[in-house]
């Protein structure tokens, strides 16, 4: 009796440890993706804009489980710079300062006089921490002596589904340092002329930094405008704000409308004959037309069910744990079976 009931729980055992096995199986990894965001990153080379808000991928190079300046600066460059990082971007860690300091931006080394920003906030270094969605501004100085270069900002880093003629108010501030504390603050741009797709609009900031412009565009298709700032008093690094300019809707929908009734107007000179051609050739169009349709119908009726079929809500573990249950179930019934027999 006690050999039997020791082989049938080894039995029962063997069975759980497989039901176990199924679900382990299917179990997702416990090792987590690498760290990634996405940085809208703007690049000034000192004399131009040379990234204006690109969206850059930026992935954790080093392992600290966190995205720094350093990161996002390499991935842009690896992204839009001819030849990649390698060949346009170089940082280093130098004695007596606290993190990685910039040596070359945008292939333009200039002994160290560069600028970067997160969020309109000066970095301490190039170790800060970006997260998604984070504005990064990077520039070289024009002045590598003095350093008279001006960082500024709009208080509108986008603007969405604008339409042409459509106005748009802007405020420009730029930071400003306490001679004593270095403490940052914001103080109004006063005087400088706002550019659409770098073409002065002969618009000109406030005495609150403000401004509105009207917008334009030469494309007849969905554009996104580059508006940014320029001044004769002071030299500006460029801000930037992208605007998504669309073709007028009522417009396009009178035109379409035009097009529609010129084209049903009957000719009140044409003969009977060339009506009738007229009215054959329509009702041909009109069964190909049904037809097209028809197919079309069915195919997409059939593309439906297989994306439904693709697209269940069972989870991947479903069927293995399932199996394992029925498995781990039998062996029991089994046991008891054979225990029963063995006391008759």
């Amino acid at each position: 009796m006690k050999k039997t009931l020791a082989f049938l729980a080894g039995l029962v055992l063997s069975c759980s440890a497989v039901g176990m096995n199924a679900f382990a199986a299917d179990e997702p990894s416990s090792e987590s993706a690498p760290l990634k965001a996405n940085v809208l990153v703007t690049v000034s080379d000192g004399t131009k804009l040379a990234l204006s808000q690109a969206d850059v991928l930026v992935t954790d190079l080093n392992g600290d489980e966190k995205l720094s300046i350093d990161e996002t600066l390499v991935a842009a460059h690896d992204q839009f710079f001819e030849g990649g990082a390698a060949a346009g971007y170089k940082s280093s860690e130098k004695e007596g300062y606290d993190g990685k300091s910039l040596d070359k931006l945008w292939g333009i080394e200039n002994g160290g006089s560069y600028g970067y920003y997160v969020n309109s906030n000066s970095a301490w270094s190039l170790n800060d921490e970006v997260k998604e969605g984070d504005h990064l501004d990077a520039f070289v100085y024009s002045d590598a002596k003095k350093f008279s270069d001006v960082y500024c900002f709009f208080d509108i880093r986008e603007n969405l589904d604008s339409k042409e003629g459509d106005s748009l108010t802007l405020k420009l501030s730029k930071i400003q340092y306490d001679p004593v504390t270095y403490a940052p603050s914001n103080v109004p741009v006063v005087g400088a002329e706002i550019t659409i797709d770098g073409k002065g609009t002969g618009v000109l900031t406030d005495e609150s930094g403000s401004a509105t412009i009207i917008l334009t565009k030469d494309s007849s298709e969905s554009i996104k405008a580059v508006i940014s700032a320029v001044s004769t008093k002071e030299t500006l690094v460029p801000p930037v704000c992208l605007a998504d300019i669309n073709n007028n809707e009522e417009e396009t929908e009178s035109d379409t409308t035009t097009t529609i009734e010129t084209s049903n107007t009957v000719d009140p000179g044409s003969s009977d004959e060339e009506e009738a051609t007229d009215t054959e050739t329509t009702t041909e169009a009109e069964e190909t037309t049904e037809a097209e349709t028809s197919s079309s119908e069915t195919t997409s009726s059939t593309s439906s069910g297989a994306v439904n079929n693709t697209n269940s809500d069972s989870p991947k573990t479903g069927d293995a744990g399932t199996g394992a249950v029925a498995a781990v179930l039998g062996c029991t019934v089994l046991a008891a079976f054979a225990l029963k027999r063995k006391d008759v």
